[in-house]
């Protein structure tokens, strides 16, 4: 480490394997459900809004 700071991106994303799997057995045509669960913040309402 030499102090210096470097410009980088961070990118927030729905997956998991979870849904992963659960997504693909919809593509299916099978009728999987997720139980689980999830905070009030900003991320937990980003997750909700997908899964809707």
């Amino acid at each position: 480490m030499d102090g210096r700071t470097l410009d980088g991106k961070v990118e927030s994303t729905t997956g998991g394997v979870a849904r992963n799997v659960a997504d693909c057995l919809a593509r299916l045509e099978l009728n999987p459900f997720l139980i689980s669960t999830a905070g009030a913040g900003e991320y937990a309402q980003l997750l909700l809004g997908k899964m809707a």
